[in-house]
């Protein structure tokens, strides 16, 4: 592979030369050819090619370990352990938003959320009628065998937290009570509780399987 050379505008002088991986830069200190030679082999040097440390064959991207085959393979690894040791539900117990790991599209919750498991299915059966009706016709997409359920949280405001950072610029002799604390963040819990907020993440403590 060339040389990236990074020279200036408004005279050509070469200043530097940059790793083709990374674009570290690697400074030329003068004309001297031994100079560009230097900066030319450390850029060469800056990011090896290195090999899966699993396979120890295909070579690996800058900040990884493993190849993109070991590494779906080492996904799919943990994924099942996962699986294996949650909670497992059929899906005419939840009534719930479900989370898709790897989905081939976004879900109408955003990303890899659906707001049901209905809701996936319409969807995976609507496109599936678009890829029927195509010329030629594509493939159907299949449903996962289990799809993860979700945690509802509504909205918290931390008390103590709050009155820690509020005693920062205070002397260490300024105290407020835990008790007081505690009846601050009663009153605060209800007042939260009435602005209705909730939103929920993925649960990957228990497996929605589907029929």
């Amino acid at each position: 592979m060339p040389d990236i050379e990074i020279v200036r505008k408004d005279d050509g002088k070469l200043v530097a030369i940059a790793c083709p991986s990374c674009g570290t830069l690697y400074q030329v200190l003068g004309d001297a050819p031994e100079r560009r030679a230097a900066a030319a082999d450390a850029a060469a040097k800056c990011c090896p090619p290195r090999t899966c440390g699993t396979c120890g064959q295909r070579k690996v991207e800058r900040g990884s370990v493993l190849c993109a085959e070991c590494g779906a393979v080492a996904n799919a690894a943990v994924e099942a352990e996962r699986f294996k040791v949650a909670a497992k539900v059929g899906e005419a117990e939840w009534a719930g938003p479900v989370y898709w790991p790897h989905p081939p599209f976004d879900g109408d919750h955003g990303g890899h959320n659906w707001s049901s498991v209905a809701k996936l299915r319409a969807d995976v059966a609507a496109r599936n009628a678009s890829r029927a009706a195509e010329n030629p016709p594509q493939p159907p997409l299949p449903l996962p065998a289990y799809v993860w359920a979700t945690q509802t949280f509504g909205l918290h405001i931390d008390v103590t937290a709050a009155v820690k950072e509020a005693l920062v610029p205070h002397s260490d002799d300024a105290v407020v009570m835990s008790d007081a604390v505690e009846a601050l963040q009663k009153q605060i819990d209800g007042w939260c509780a009435a602005q209705n907020v909730s939103s929920y993440k993925d649960d990957m403590t228990k497996a929605v399987v589907l029929a």
